[in-house]
């Protein structure tokens, strides 16, 4: 290895010791680069291999389950991510569609990041076995917020640095290795891919990295060196120009123009929250809009198309510009950046990064400013220009590479920090790791499958399928393997908010049933269900609030724990004009259950050869003063037949309350025809 040079150089308002690099740069040794990537493909196989069998990975964002559900209708439009890696997820899809290719992909792309990133720091280490088991410790500590929580701005945080790393540890080595310089650049473009906007925020982030490689290039005075980092600076920049010009492109059809500008608008709106309703309330009132409907709409159902449009959105995103200035407080920001950080489980990994950096022996402690301060201009610039809030997703990748730096700086340092200390470091890791994994509810879980409902539900075209949107996110981020790749493009649903609102197939979908405003024309509509439990009472209240003051929900299906809905009125009727009488076809079995004031009505019933989930169960309740009721009963799963059999949805049941001497009519229907079944006096 080199001598360290002795002069000092002087640059972007700070020291740093030459020490930081070796006067022939770092040696290229094709078997000592061998040994580290192995050591760092072993090892990181070994931590995914923990990850995969005994913790849960779930989507951190519904933005991610949006996109998996895209993909895995073979879809390449995935609204956040480049087209390039939508129509590479369609070629999976139609080599197999079983195969759950999106989160796959994330998955694979974060595995081979880490394995470059150690690779990189463990290779400019001599002998140190401290430094490299502190490399492998906080690599997976952050890789484990990675993995278990994918989102895919962290994938493309974690592709950026990984590429940035290779790069520029190459051009500070004695000779570039062009295998790596690809690897290099098949990650950056992954990462624009996934998240262009994350580049420039990376590139900021390992700006000091950067500048430390540029002063070396010029010290050393290595003309081609120079030029080649120049024109791989321009190439990542024509890169990310011409894949932006591409995903643009992709979006350029009328239909697809119009789902981008609603949610263009959308997003501007609801990622930083309404305007104030009490200062700002002449404005919601001329806009339709009651407090009340704010708060639905925070929850994420807005698929209104007569109250939340495009012109309202940009009224109220004008109201948000307007007090954009108001909401930049510097009190707030210290604050945050005091006490908000901590809820983060890899903040103190963060912290330990600039620990190592104030124990290193020599003038680097001009270099731990600096990173600091970094750090504190970008959070700012997050926070004041672009007014945006705390999140993970974004947070991380900034921290990670920052102390990708702190590390790469610290192995590049010929002053060692003490024994006592690395050891000491190292334990702080071990304790945090390990207690925050101990801790964490991420433990894996295999037993929310929705297999029956999603079986049901897609043979099921008569009716359009609306789906609200959980006020719990967890219920439907949780399990991303096992409800990946068993879908279809359906034409019978639609989504009542989220980011997919109003998206080209839900559009088609919602023309199939001539539905224009789903929440004006679900009412009393046998062809348009609602489907989410959570926000189903706030949905009524909605229509009641705008359409009819008489709806109400009638709980039509519980599948899965998925509860689907019709809004009715009293104005409902069943069409039994031409009703069958004695069918041969149909087999039911009823009986009831009674328990002080209320009665359980229990019906089996359905067509021999056709699909229960079709079918529909009524019981009309006459009382002796000669009136009556027909009410729809709840469908369930019959658990007397396996998950296969056309006869599993085959349960009716309904509470009903009872009066002595009342008669129950109970009625089948199936493919708008209605089928007698039985009379029973209570």
């Amino acid at each position: 290895m080199g001598k360290c040079l002795n002069r000092k150089i002087i640059a972007s308002g700070f020291t740093i010791n030459n020490s930081v690099w070796e006067k022939q740069g770092r040696k290229n040794c094709p078997e000592e680069n061998r040994k580290n990537l192995i050591v760092s493909l072993l090892y990181n196989v070994c931590f995914l291999s923990i990850i995969l069998l005994c913790l849960q990975i779930r989507y951190e964002t519904n933005d991610d389950l949006s996109m998996a559900t895209i993909a895995n209708m073979g879809e390449e439009h995935l609204i956040y991510i480049n087209i390039v890696i939508g129509y590479l997820l369609k070629f999976l899809w139609n080599i197999s569609a079983v195969i759950p290719w999106y989160p796959l992909l994330e998955v694979v792309s974060i595995f081979f990041a880490n394995v470059f990133i150690e690779y990189v720091l463990l290779r400019n280490i001599n002998k140190n076995v401290i430094k490299k088991i502190i490399v492998l410790f906080v690599g997976a500590g952050f890789s484990y917020f990675f993995y278990t929580q994918l989102q895919f701005t962290k994938v493309a945080g974690i592709l950026l640095v990984a590429g940035i790393l290779l790069v520029v540890d190459n051009l500070m080595s004695n000779e570039i290795n062009i295998i790596e310089i690809a690897v290099a650049f098949m990650q950056l473009t992954m990462g624009i891919m996934y998240r262009r906007s994350c580049f420039f925020m990376i590139i900021w982030a390992m700006l000091p990295l950067i500048c430390i490689c540029f002063i070396y290039l010029l010290t050393q005075k290595n003309i081609k060196k120079i030029i080649g980092a120049c024109c791989l600076g321009i190439t990542a920049l024509f890169l990310f120009w011409g894949l932006k010009q591409i995903d643009t492109h992709s979006y350029s059809t009328p239909e697809w123009q119009d789902y981008t500008e609603y949610n263009s608008v959308r997003g501007q709106l609801l990622d930083h929250g309404f305007p104030d309703y009490e200062e700002n309330q002449e404005v919601y009132k001329q806009l339709g809009m009651q407090k009340e409907d704010v708060q639905y709409y925070s929850n994420w159902n807005f698929a209104d198309p007569q109250i939340f449009n495009v012109e309202s959105i940009s009224k109220l995103v004008a109201l948000q510009q307007d007090t954009k200035e108001q909401m930049v407080d510097k009190k707030d920001f210290v604050r945050v950046l005091t006490t908000g950080y901590t809820k983060y489980g890899w903040m103190p990994l963060f912290l330990i990064s600039f620990l190592m950096l104030a124990f290193i022996k020599g003038k680097e402690k001009y270099f731990l400013g600096a990173q600091i301060l970094n750090f504190i201009l970008i959070q700012w610039y997050l926070y004041a220009i672009l007014n945006r809030y705390l999140q993970q997703r974004v947070d991380i990748s900034v921290a990670f590479a920052i102390v990708c730096v702190n590390l790469w700086v610290i192995i590049k340092n010929c002053g060692n920090c003490s024994k006592e200390k690395c050891i000491g470091l190292i334990t702080i890791c071990s304790v945090l790791i390990t207690t925050y994994i101990a801790n964490s509810y991420e433990y894996i879980q295999y037993d929310n499958e929705d297999s029956d409902y999603s079986a049901g539900m897609m043979e099921d075209d008569e009716h359009l399928y609306c789906n609200l949107v959980n006020g719990s996110k967890d219920e439907i981020i949780n399990d991303i393997w096992y409800r990946s790749g068993k879908l279809a493009k359906k034409k019978h649903t639609m989504a009542m908010g989220g980011t997919t609102t109003y998206i080209p197939w839900d559009a088609e979908a919602m023309n199939n049933f001539s539905i224009v405003n789903p929440y004006e024309q679900c009412i009393d509509n046998e062809q348009v269900y609602i489907v989410g439990e959570n926000m189903i009472d706030a949905t009524v209240a909605y229509i009641q609030r705008h359409y009819n003051m008489g709806a109400y929900a009638c709980l039509v299906k519980k599948i899965d724990g998925r509860a689907v809905y019709k809004i009715r009125t009293d104005q409902f009727d069943l069409n039994i004009e031409n009703m069958i009488y004695n069918s041969e076809e149909l087999k039911s079995k009823e009986s009831y259950e009674i328990n002080n004031q209320t009665c359980k009505l229990v019906l089996e019933a359905y067509l021999q050869g056709e699909n229960s989930y079709l079918g529909e169960g009524y019981a009309e309740i006459q009382y002796a003063d000669g009136t009556s009721r027909i009410y729809q009963m709840t469908q369930y799963t019959n658990d007397e037949y396996d998950k296969n059999s056309k006869y599993r949805y085959s349960k009716y049941l309904l509470d009903a309350d009872y009066i002595n001497g009342m008669t129950v009519n109970y009625y089948y229907k199936y493919h708008n025809q209605v089928y007698y079944i039985k009379t029973v006096v209570l």
